[in-house]
């Protein structure tokens, strides 16, 4: 469940911000290919771009993928996060080669790659991003990815402040198209009842992009159904209260999905009685790029295999 640097703090601060905060948008430049450029990000700054960025930094791998997914050459990122070489976590593996991997969000380390545009999410230090903009590099900072709307505008965004808004801009349109023909597919289909269960013990609920995906997916959260907001960490009794019949999990923790099939405590559970348990890796439900649409279709044809020609 790595999209960004931090696990937990992450999701819970992500799914917090909610989905209230204005667009960024770019301004004043009538040209988005026009540098300089000056885009207003998440948190209401005026970031000042003097040129067409070619030393650029990722530090969330949401942003990560965004770049490395054919936003720009990979020749113009220098660092990412480590979790964008892990093919369980990320949807660009194959494609760090030998681009900087960072642990931390360590402006000495950033600074060290001597980057002309840095990207941020909202739970990086704020020291750091001060650190940052204090050394003149300009530093754009996203608070928001909790929905398809969040992940398509800062898609966009990137691509204004990168130098390729019709990249940016056919991304979204593909997006657009997969979630479409998805939608088609599940549309007259029973929704698949289902609930994901982390083996640290965390549910997703209301207010979460992995909450849009099952949705999008062909699917019902149970948790969302029963109540459950954001990121909660919940007992084996509550999942065999919310009855799901579908039970996903992750492939962090190999073996994990056949214990719970064999847990006493779930043997009621329709999931579990039915042998409808799931191991998907994490970047199948907590994708917060432009591959959250291929996801919806990798989920969707789990539930619905004969829809998909399974």
């Amino acid at each position: 469940m790595r999209r960004f640097l931090g696990v937990a703090a992450a999701l819970v601060l992500l799914v917090a911000a909610g989905c209230g905060r204005a667009r960024p948008t770019v301004r004043p430049n009538p040209s988005a290919s026009t540098f300089p450029l000056t885009i207003i990000d998440d948190t209401g700054r005026s970031v000042l771009i003097p040129h067409k960025p070619q030393r650029i930094v990722s530090v969330t791998l949401g942003t990560d993928e965004i770049l490395l997914g054919g936003l720009v050459p990979r020749a113009r990122v220098v660092g990412v996060t480590k979790y964008a070489a892990d093919p369980n976590e990320s949807w660009v593996s194959g494609r760090v080669g030998h681009i900087a991997q960072l642990s931390t969000a360590s402006a000495e380390q950033i600074l060290a790659l001597k980057p002309d545009l840095v990207f941020v999410a909202s739970y990086t230090t704020p020291g750091v991003v001060a650190q940052l903009e204090g050394s003149g590099v300009p530093v754009i900072e996203f608070t928001t990815f909790s929905s398809v709307a969040d992940i398509q505008s800062h898609i966009l965004t990137m691509g204004r402040a990168v130098g390729n808004l019709a990249g940016a801009q056919a991304m979204v349109a593909k997006m657009n198209a997969q979630l479409a023909a998805v939608a088609a597919k599940v549309k007259s289909l029973p929704p698949a009842r289902l609930l994901y269960y982390t083996s640290d013990g965390y549910v997703f609920g209301k207010g979460t992009t992995p909450d849009q995906l099952v949705r999008d997916a062909g699917g019902v959260n149970v948790a969302d159904a029963a109540g459950i907001t954001s990121w909660k960490q919940v007992t084996l009794g509550t999942v065999a209260a919310l009855k799901p019949d579908w039970l996903l999990t992750g492939t962090t923790q190999p073996g994990f999905a056949a214990k719970l099939l064999r847990n006493p405590v779930l043997a009621a559970v329709p999931a579990v009685a039915g042998r409808h348990v799931l191991a998907l890796p994490d970047r199948d439900l907590t994708v917060v790029s432009q591959y959250f649409s291929q996801a919806v279709q990798v989920v969707a044809a789990d539930l619905h295999p004969s829809a998909f020609g399974h």
